[in-house]
């Protein structure tokens, strides 16, 4: 009897090691995935930081590229501030030339009658010569009509050059990029004035300068004139 009693005992102390083995294996078992898990969320939390630092040069880029456009937006609306003052100006412009082609125009009808008048002189003075008459007011006449001739020449000078000034002022503003859809109509209403005007003022060459050749011969005949009737005549007076 006291056999089977330690067999028994005996049996239900290796039970109990069996089983505390068991909970042993039980518990490395979890360890060993718990330290999986733990490598498992190391490895995310890696991951995240190193997403995160990739976010965050993104951001970075993101705001330099802003800080970019804003200053190239800023330089824009101060080009296109620019452009359009220099649009007024060159508007400003056209108008001034276009006064300045009406007083040649002015000028240069002054210098017709002027010879309108010479010719009325220079038939008194073929009609009265033998009378001495006449001469003093041909010879102011014909003073009167270099001042208008010389005059009319620097003005129409003048003209070509602001015009020809105004036209490259257009050509560089269109170049360099005027701004929206309401300069660049503006310039092409400018360029197409110019244009205009340039045309106007070729045929306005042609006919005032040739008007102003025949001034100058007709000049210099009435002076040929006036000295064969009066010999004490001088010119330089004039």
């Amino acid at each position: 009897a006291a056999l089977r009693t330690r067999a028994v005992a005996g049996d239900d102390a290796l039970r109990r090691l069996a089983q505390r083995n068991e909970q042993v294996q039980q518990l490395k078992r979890s360890l060993k995935a718990r330290d999986e898990e733990l490598r498992g969320v190391k490895r995310q939390l890696e991951e995240k930081a190193q997403r995160m630092g990739s976010l965050e040069d993104e951001c970075r880029a993101i705001q330099d590229a802003t800080h970019r456009n804003q200053s190239e937006a800023s330089d824009l609306r101060a080009d296109r501030a620019a452009a359009q003052q220099e649009t007024m100006r060159l508007r400003e412009e056209v108008t001034s030339l276009r006064a300045d082609m009406k007083a040649a125009s002015d000028r240069a009808a002054k210098a017709n009658r002027a010879l309108e008048r010479l010719k009325d002189d220079g038939a008194g003075i073929r009609g009265g010569g033998d009378r001495g008459g006449g001469g003093g007011d041909a010879s102011s006449e014909m003073a009167r009509l270099r001042r208008a001739v010389d005059e009319g020449q620097r003005e129409v000078r003048r003209w070509k050059q602001r015009q020809e000034r105004t036209l490259a002022q257009v050509a560089e503003l269109k170049k360099g990029g005027g701004g929206g859809g309401t300069d660049s109509k503006a310039i092409e209403a400018l360029q197409k004035e110019n244009v205009r005007l340039k045309g106007e003022l070729s045929h306005f060459d042609v006919s005032f300068f040739d008007e102003i050749e025949d001034l100058k011969y007709k000049y210099a005949q009435a002076l040929r004139k006036l000295k064969y009737y009066d010999p004490s005549f001088n010119p330089d007076l004039l």
